[in-house]
């Protein structure tokens, strides 16, 4: 049996998975069946997908990109690290 990993980041509305497109793709299906089984009758999702071959990004780098980002922002406007925390917290998923 060969292991997939992925990378995950659920919300409450929405997410991200990152990995091999066949196993993403089955994950997805495998969610709606579990769904399925414990009562849902109707599930509707949304799915947008995204590749790239100019250069190998993770979304991983991205949201430490962007949290980096609103850092500098707090401390650029003056915020002390009590509220560069609060920041960060609110930008990333539950």
């Amino acid at each position: 049996m060969r292991r997939i990993y992925f990378f995950a980041i659920i919300a409450d509305i929405n997410g991200t998975i990152e990995g091999p497109w066949e196993s993403v793709t089955r994950l997805i299906g495998q969610a709606h069946t579990l769904v399925h089984r414990n009562g849902v009758v109707r599930i509707q999702t949304d799915v947008r997908i995204g590749t790239r071959t100019d250069k190998e990004e993770h979304f991983a780098e991205k949201v430490s990109k962007v949290e980096s980002i609103l850092t500098e922002r707090v401390h650029d406007a003056g915020g002390g690290d009590e509220a560069e925390e609060d920041t960060v917290k609110l930008q990333r998923p539950v």
